[in-house]
Order: C-alpha cells, then structure tokens, then sequence
C-alpha cells in the first residue's frame, strides 16, 4: 500500500564509523530505502510491522516492472519521498529468500556454526533447485552471481533460530554471510538483509559490515499518504477526511499512526465501523483483534491463545509472580523471565499450551510475528508500546476476576498501574453498574 520506506543514519559509536558518517556529512537525513540500496548492500533493521518484508516484495515487483510503477495519487506524495529505480540496480537478477524457509538449506552439522562462501553458494543454489521461484534455475544464479549481477534480499535473519536441537543456524547463515559478502562485493553483488533490531549482535554486524539504515518512524505526511491510498484501495473514501483529522488530534492514537501495521488496523477499524472508539479499551481491543488477525491465520482459537500468552507476559511485568512479586510496573524484562511467565502458565493449562517445554518456542513466535511484543537489547523484549502491556493486563486480570476493590487498594495509589486500572474498570463498565465502578475508582484515587 505505501511504497515509501524510511531510513534513518544511526550515530556513530566508533572512530571508524565515525568517520565513515563525517564523509556522509552531506546526505540528508532521511531517504527512501530504493535510494540507498541503489549505492550500496544494506542492513535493514526494523520492528515487526515497520515494512520490512513489504518493502522486500516491493522490491522484487518492481525489479520485475523495471521501473518503479505509478502509484494512485502519486501528486500527493512529497518529492523527497518519491522514488526511481536506480540505474545501478536495473538489469540484476533479483532473488528473495525467505530466511525462516531457507535456513534448513543450509544442511548443518551438529555443533556446526561457522559456513564458508562455497557452502553457503551451494545451500543458495540448493534452495532455488527444490523451489524454483519464477522457474529461476541455479545453473542461470550462479552465472549472474559470477557477472555480479544478483540483486540478493535476505529477509528475516531474527526468523532463523539462534538454536535448534544441536545445531546454531542463525550464527553459522551469519558467519557464511560474512564470508561471502567480501568476494560478492568485489564482484558487485547487491545484498540486502533484514531483521528486526537485536536480531543481531553487535558483533555479529560487525562481522558484516554493512551498512546500516534503521527503519524510521512514519512521519504526518506519510501517514497522510498511506491512509488516502489505503481508502482508495478499497474503492471507498467515506469519511477518509474525518478518520485524518482524528488522528490528527488525538494524542492516544499518535504512536499506532507512526507504524504502518498498526496504522492499517485503525483504517480497517474505522472503515467496518465508521468511527473510531473514544473508550480505551474498546479502541485497543479492536487494534489488537486486527493485528492478530492480520499476522496469525490459524482461526480465533488460536489467535485467543496468542493473546492469552501476551497477557500472561504483560501481568508479568507489572506484577511479577508469587514468589517475585514487582513493585511497580517494568517496560521491558529479560527473555528468561518471559519463558519462566509462560512456562507457569503452561503449567496450569497443559492440555492448551502442550506443556512448559514449549515456552522459549512460543516466547520466539510472539516476538517475531504478533509486532506487538518486541525484541529490546541484551536478550529483553517489551511491548511494542506500554499501552499494550496496560491492555493486556487488564485483559489478564479480568480473567483471574481479581476482587476489584482488593486491586484498586494495592495498586490505584500507584501512577504506572492507572491506565491498566483504567481499561479494567472501562471493561467492568460495560458489564456492570457504571457509576459504581466509576465511584470505586473516583474513590480509591482520592
């Protein structure tokens, strides 16, 4: 839908970089993706729902156009956004990967973590013989990668495990990679690879040496343009006018326009609906509802286990557990803390979750697919934004059916647990006395 993505030079954090940045002293701020790759391989970082993998599919419709081809209202688009196919990218063989498919290509041996360039040549070729994309054969792979004229995407490296049983596949794809890049470079093979932050170390980009170009936040004027094309997708613009001026001024909304995935539910709930929902958690609750929808297709039992594991996960981190119970709320927590909330939560229902041996392999599937709990550094993850973590303790604790009264005394003197608080009580509003449950909190807040 928006074929405009942003990047953003991140700061250097070395003399190397550093001087590598002061050389790029004239390179504006901001550029579209299409543009940099046109100039060099890329490291494409981004949290789930920022456009990754759009922008790889994007990418390979237009390498099969060859040119970039004309959006609907294309007026309306700012010049700095608006985007050409570099010549230098024209005429190259463009091949996606899907890493999370790829990787068992890579016929590892137990223990294995380092893979030479021949190995990883060979698993590419291996792949592209079993799944023939586009009838792309790779006796006609290995001639355009000879000439250096592969465009080669890479999407997804957080999406190959770091472990599985006794083999590492992420570390051993990353350290072929770097292997590789060297001699493909000199060739003047195109590389593009992308994952969502922390998906690799710091070491390990390092070792890539590529460079980097973070995904940016949507500004207004992308927002804008992504919701008018949205509604003119859908052949309808009813009220498009009055959904733009209420993202406009409702500060509640401004971090969920800023993320094209979560932008996408507001215009999927405005448009069934015709209106936004002025509640909370009615407005949450129907985001979360698309979200889950859009990125699990395994029917609502399973999206209602998706959601009950991320509310187990954000009880957690307001509350802790019996045995560590949490002062006040944290915003992110590390990943063993999480496995340990799932865990116990398979504990108590073994006939749903199928046991705590399963809690890291769920802890994964959170992190990379529902883009609303993500990875933060030194093996942390955290909501996407904290209102998300309110929501789904609120839904938690309407579950547990705490005694109301017992968590407005603990918790309502305490300013991190008001929003929660607050979506509980706006659910418990629509079930029970209203002004009862408005005098309870009026009260408990005094």
């Amino acid at each position: 839908m928006m074929n405009s993505a942003r990047v953003v030079a991140e700061k250097a954090d070395n003399d190397e970089r550093s001087a590598r940045q002061f050389l790029k002293s004239e390179r504006p701020s901001h550029e579209t993706v299409l543009h940099r790759l046109g100039e060099q391989s890329l490291y494409l970082p981004g949290n789930a729902g920022q456009g990754k993998s759009t922008f790889c599919q994007w990418l390979m419709l237009i390498m099969g156009y060859g040119e970039v081809p004309a959006m609907p209202l294309d007026e309306d688009c700012e010049p700095e956004y608006r985007e050409n196919l570099p010549e230098s990218l024209a005429d190259r063989l463009p091949v996606l990967l899907r890493l999370s498919e790829f990787w068992r290509s890579l016929d590892l041996q137990a223990g294995q973590t380092e893979l030479g360039r021949y190995q990883l040549e060979q698993a590419l070729c291996r792949w592209l013989d079993q799944h023939r994309p586009g009838d792309l054969t790779s006796e006609r792979f290995r001639h355009h990668l000879a000439q250096g004229t592969v465009l080669l995407v890479l999407d997804g490296a957080d999406e190959v495990p770091e472990s599985e049983g006794n083999i590492c596949p992420r570390q051993a794809l990353l350290n072929g990679l770097a292997e590789a890049l060297p001699d493909w470079t000199k060739r003047g093979v195109r590389v593009l690879l992308t994952s969502r932050p922390y998906g690799l170390s710091r070491a390990q980009m390092q070792a890539l040496a590529l460079d980097e170009a973070p995904l940016a936040l949507l500004p207004w004027s992308l927002q804008e343009l992504f919701v008018k094309r949205w509604f003119n997708a859908v052949a309808s613009q009813t009220n498009m006018g009055e959904l733009l001026n209420e993202l406009q001024q409702r500060e509640d909304l401004r971090e969920l326009r800023e993320n094209p995935l979560l932008l996408t539910a507001v215009c999927v709930k405005y448009h069934n609906q015709k209106r936004l929902p002025q509640d909370i958690h009615d407005l949450y609750q129907s985001i979360v509802e698309q979200v889950l929808y859009s990125r699990f297709k395994g029917g609502s039992n399973a999206r209602e286990a998706i959601a009950r594991r991320l509310e187990v996960i954000a009880l957690g981190m307001h509350a802790g557990n019996e045995v560590e119970p949490r002062k006040t709320p944290v915003r992110d927590i590390p990943l063993s803390e999480i496995d340990r909330h799932l865990a116990a939560y398979a504990a108590q229902s073994p006939t749903q979750e199928g046991g705590a041996e399963y809690a890291a392999a769920r802890r994964e599937e959170l992190l990379s697919h529902s883009g609303l709990l993500l990875s933060r550094s030194d093996h942390r993850a955290g909501f996407f934004h904290w209102t998300f973590q309110d929501y789904f303790t609120a839904q938690r604790l309407y579950r547990e059916q705490k005694p109301l009264a017992e968590l407005l005394e603990q918790h309502a003197g305490q300013i991190e647990w008001h929003n929660a608080l607050r979506m509980l009580l706006a659910r418990l509003m629509a079930e029970r006395d209203a002004d009862w449950c408005c005098a309870s909190w009026t009260c408990c807040v005094r």
